[in-house]
């Protein structure tokens, strides 16, 4: 609260869940066999995406070759992360991914993929996340936003508030994502929640 017309904001935090204990650096987690295979259709829409949205004629096309890789060998490799880990490299050649060089693409891409990936397919992890976004809605909750994947905690933490919630704005939404994302968004079908 800035002064005495200002506002409360409150910002839930749950990127930890994302972290082994025992871990060290920011590293995502190792993925399944099955949470490979979703990260593995996760990066091929986002390649899809950009090899149709992107304004830039040179990210279009690199997505474009990218895409067409990443469709030949799909599921082909072995080990753990071997699927996603196809996928990031070359998200991570395309500029759109990677505005501020290969390493920092690298990186975001994986963290990206995998949170994306976990809270998708972990019911624990996911209702861990929704219940520090639903410790914050109060009945004076004015406006929720999220972003990228937040904006899927988002859109799903005010499906069952029992009071209002004025205003929802998601930014970087992979609700987009028909095939892959809002699919399995909750619940099914997805529905605008009925308290906004």
């Amino acid at each position: 609260r800035s002064g005495p017309d200002g506002i409360d904001t409150r910002m839930a935090f749950y990127g930890n869940l994302f972290l082994r204990g025992d871990q060290q650096g920011l590293e995502p987690e190792e993925l399944s066999r099955p949470e490979q295979a979703l990260a593995e259709q996760l990066a091929m829409e986002w390649a899809a995406r950009a090899a149709s949205r992107s304004t830039d004629e040179k990210s279009r096309r690199a997505a474009s070759q990218e895409l067409a890789q990443l469709q030949q060998t799909a599921g082909e490799e072995q080990g753990a992360r071997a699927a996603a880990r196809t996928a990031i490299n070359g998200l991570a050649r395309i500029r759109w991914f990677a505005p501020f060089g290969m390493a920092f693409a690298t990186r975001f891409v994986m963290r990206s993929l995998s949170q994306v990936t976990r809270y998708l397919s972990d019911d624990a992890l996911r209702e861990q996340a929704l219940a520090r976004v639903h410790a914050l809605l109060t009945p004076g909750t004015r406006v929720l936003i999220g972003h990228s994947l937040g904006s899927v905690v988002a859109f799903e933490a005010p499906q069952m508030l029992d009071h209002p919630l004025p205003l929802l704005i998601t930014m970087g939404c992979p609700l987009g994502l028909h095939t892959v994302v809002y699919e399995r968004v909750r619940p099914q079908p997805p529905r605008f929640p009925p308290a906004v």
